[in-house]
């Protein structure tokens, strides 16, 4: 049975099958993330792994044989810089329902359904209109009811989540967001 060679430390996992004792012609032909070279004892090429700790990256780091090998890789996500996600081909991903956004250490995990900075997209700002700033609903910007909206056409404009925008009086563009339009 073969071993993974090159750097293990002492008490790390072992691999008992036989990947490393397994013929190769490329990298191509060994478990993503191991190399494919001479090995003293081996007649020709085998695959190769030198040993690090798992990591979410869609490589056998810790050279057991298994790819991105569970729990260990959610607990690699979720203990970097964005809590709550978990590994999936390759990558941190966030959990049901939410959204990756941002860049480097910069990432976190938002649902952009009710995120009025990250509103039907990561980025999307609702803005601030009047004296009231928009909501993000199903994953669009609207404003609740009593928001004072300033428009330059009221009659079009219904950026209201009820639809109503009733205008404020005064004739300036002006309106109120309202359930019945009264």
């Amino acid at each position: 049975m073969g071993q993974p060679v090159g750097g293990q430390p002492p008490g790390a996992p072992v691999w008992t099958g036989n990947v490393c004792t397994t013929p190769c012609s490329s990298g191509a032909s060994c478990v993503p993330g191991w190399s494919c070279g001479a090995l003293t004892g081996q007649a020709g090429d085998v695959c190769t792994c030198s040993y690090s700790p798992e990591a979410c990256d869609g490589l056998d780091d810790d050279c057991d044989g298994v790819v991105d090998d569970e729990p260990a890789t959610d607990e690699w996500c979720g203990s970097g810089d964005v809590p709550g996600t978990t590994c999936q081909n390759g990558a941190c991903v966030c959990g049901s329902g939410g959204t990756l956004c941002g860049t480097g250490d910069g990432q976190f995990c938002t649902d952009t359904q009710t995120d009025s900075t990250d509103c039907g997209g990561c980025g999307v700002n609702c803005p601030y209109v009047g004296t009231d700033y928009a909501v993000c609903q199903a994953g669009a910007c609207c404003y609740p009811d009593g928001a004072l909206v300033v428009t330059d056409n009221p009659a079009d404009y219904a950026p209201c989540c009820s639809g109503i925008c009733t205008p404020a009086g005064g004739g300036g563009p002006e309106c109120y967001c309202t359930r019945d339009g009264g």
